[in-house]
């Protein structure tokens, strides 16, 4: 199987390391340019780059994944020459904690789809910070979704969930790294049955 992963923050890392662990075969890692940081604002890689770097993936950076056409609109980066050798052959796209909505020509472009790991339970908590919404929130119970994504934001079919108790007095960064471990777990957990059409993605209500 050949994967194309789109991700960027910390959230992204675990699944990023249960694909490669698995077998998968990652043609590229889609993350956000290098960031500047600090005081003297030096230009950071994100997680993600540094992680696929470390183990010899290929990694891209576009700063949009549109590009501006003569007529005045946006064409998707489909059509410029670096994305000429990743076309061909791409299976299935994952994507977690990625920060740019995908266009749904990409979306659609790979046989099987495009996944997402969301950390909540969809549909409750669309949008950038679910985990910190379901702490503010003071919700006892969470837990991660995988849905094939659409042109809409965390609208997509429902794959897979998994839920999760939370514990009191917990922390944002413990529960961001439980759920990204989960959300790891689960895709790796629930790709053969996908690819090979036992499981059926469910609309969300």
């Amino acid at each position: 199987m050949k994967l194309l992963f789109f991700g960027t923050s910390e959230f992204a890392v675990p699944a990023l390391h249960e694909l490669v662990k698995t077998g998968y075969e990652i043609v590229a890692v889609i993350t956000q340019p290098d960031k500047p940081a600090g005081r003297k604002q030096k230009p950071l890689p994100s997680p993600v780059k540094v992680w696929a770097l470390e183990h010899g993936l290929k990694v891209l950076q576009p700063p949009h994944l549109t590009s501006p056409t003569k007529g005045g609109g946006t064409s998707p980066f489909t059509s410029l020459p670096w994305w000429e050798g990743l076309r061909e052959g791409v299976d299935i796209a994952v994507v977690a904690s990625y920060g740019q909505i995908i266009p749904k020509e990409i979306l659609d472009l790979p046989k099987y789809g495009t996944l997402n790991i969301h950390p909540s339970l969809l549909p409750k908590y669309r949008g950038p910070s679910p985990i910190h919404a379901a702490i503010l929130k003071g919700d006892a119970e969470t837990g991660v979704t995988i849905i094939k994504l659409d042109e809409e934001l965390d609208h997509g079919e429902i794959v897979s969930s998994i839920k999760y108790q939370v514990l009191r007095n917990l922390y944002y960064q413990d529960l961001h790294d439980k759920l990204a471990n989960l959300g790891a777990e689960l895709l790796v957990k629930i790709l053969p049955d996908y690819i090979t059409g036992k499981l059926k993605p469910k609309p969300q209500d």
